[in-house]
């Protein structure tokens, strides 16, 4: 009798470890991304979360599926007590239906020392997540089944089709919508410039246009520069105030700095002021000769 109570206690481990787990496995929530939405192309970290409300540590490995094929595996370690570790693997999306899970493949506990004992857990598998991936050509975080201009040309995909131009591929605008942008970007101070010069006889405006055309081009990476600086300016002020302990000289100098580019860019912008400073420049220096030769005299 005794032999027989000693053999079941022995096997009573054995018989424990045979039924499968119910205190650990994945969290109910199934399996996340490292941004949602996301397009084809794109490169995704697909993540999962083991929980172990039992008595031992356990590790193991977890596969990552896509439409049952293997997208890769990763290693777990989950403490004993309530705790729940993150399994994740990179994964590059192409375009189409997706059905995505994550399986433990394999599982054990870990005793002292470190000793594995293999065991079986009933909440082996994530849930599943299904989704239909599209393109985003324009990279606008718009797919192309709901843009309605997939390119981004300004053309709507409708328009394109009906011209028979493609909306997937960018377009050059024609001469009139060219120009309309450029007046967009440049702003209406820069057209003031060249509707004065349109105003003058065209004896001379054909010969000031030209000198124009070469004085804006001339501007042109002062006026990057410009903007590019005046970006930076921005980003330093917003860091400025949302910081504590700043010195709020540092804020105002700064202010300063932010309005003196600001107001440098309005001027390159309107070279209609860089031609009346010059022009006022070039009155007094000819003034100052003419005083000197007239007091030499």
């Amino acid at each position: 009798m005794k032999r027989a109570i000693i053999f079941a206690l022995f096997l009573a481990p054995v018989f424990a470890l045979a039924a499968p787990l119910s205190n650990a496995g994945f969290l109910q929530g199934g399996i996340w991304y490292s941004k949602d939405p996301f397009f084809a192309g794109e490169t995704v970290r697909v993540y999962a979360a083991i929980f172990n409300s039992g008595q031992n540590d356990i590790s193991g490995t977890v596969e990552f599926l896509d439409n049952q094929k293997s997208l890769g595996k990763s290693d777990f370690f989950v403490e004993r007590g309530g705790k729940f570790s993150q399994v994740w693997i990179d994964w590059k999306v192409d375009k189409g239906r997706h059905s995505v899970e994550a399986i433990i493949t394999k599982a054990s506990l870990v005793g002292p020392g470190g000793v594995l004992t293999p065991v079986e857990i009933a909440q082996t598998k994530a849930q599943e997540d299904s989704r239909l991936v599209e393109e985003d050509t324009d990279k606008d975080q718009i797919g192309n089944a709901t843009d309605t201009d997939d390119d981004n040309d300004g053309i709507s995909d409708a328009e394109e089709i009906k011209k028979g131009t493609n909306p997937l591929s960018l377009d050059k605008p024609a001469p009139a919508e060219e120009k309309l942008a450029e007046s967009k970007k440049t702003g209406a101070e820069k057209n003031f410039t060249d509707a004065l010069i349109s105003l003058l006889p065209e004896e001379i405006e054909g010969g000031i246009s030209q000198t124009h055309q070469f004085v804006r081009d001339s501007l042109e990476p002062v006026k990057e520069i410009l903007e590019t600086k005046t970006e930076e300016s921005k980003n330093r002020l917003q860091a400025l105030k949302g910081s504590t302990g700043i010195p709020q000289k540092e804020t105002l100098l700064e202010s300063v700095y932010l309005a003196s580019l600001a107001a440098a860019a309005f001027v390159f912008r309107n070279e209609i002021i860089l031609y009346l400073v010059g022009l006022f420049a070039g009155y007094f220096i000819v003034k100052m000769i003419f005083r000197r030769i007239f007091r030499k005299n």
